[in-house]
């Protein structure tokens, strides 16, 4: 059976990135389990309910998009947010919706970035407007 835990399942391989993420979702109200790799990830999966994946694309082993992938396989109702300091040509072959911030990215550019994933994540009396620059949407190529 599995169990809710945490809204926002974050997968960072570079520690420090991941502390900072990790309390920025905090400060922001939010819940969030991380860990550093997609293994340790996909095991957090067959146990737990997730609203949100917050993966970056480049991790040790399995990478963010192909963890991405198996994520929205195993529970369809996942969000996906992928993150990257470099290019993002490799995601356009995804057959699922996600979307992309690129690094580095500061807090507001990540609250924009989930809200526009999932609007009830931010309560309907917060004034955000997602400029187009900051994340990149993908939709399924089908």
């Amino acid at each position: 059976m599995k169990h809710y835990v945490p809204a926002i399942l974050l997968v960072e391989d570079d520690v420090s990135l991941r502390y900072l993420t990790s309390d920025i979702l905090t400060a922001l109200n939010m819940s969030v389990q991380s860990v550093s790799t997609a293994e340790k990830a996909l095991e957090l999966l067959i146990e737990n309910d997730y609203k949100l994946l917050l993966a970056d694309i480049h991790l040790p082993g399995m990478t963010g998009l192909e963890l991405a992938a198996k994520a929205v396989a195993m529970q369809p109702q996942i969000k996906v947010l992928l993150t990257s300091g470099a290019g993002f040509l490799v995601a356009d072959r995804m057959n699922f919706e996600f979307a992309l911030l690129p690094k580095p990215y500061n807090t507001r550019q990540l609250q924009l970035a989930i809200r526009e994933l999932d609007e009830e994540a931010f309560s309907p009396s917060a004034k955000l407007e997602t400029p187009a620059s900051v994340v990149q949407s993908r939709s399924p190529n089908i």
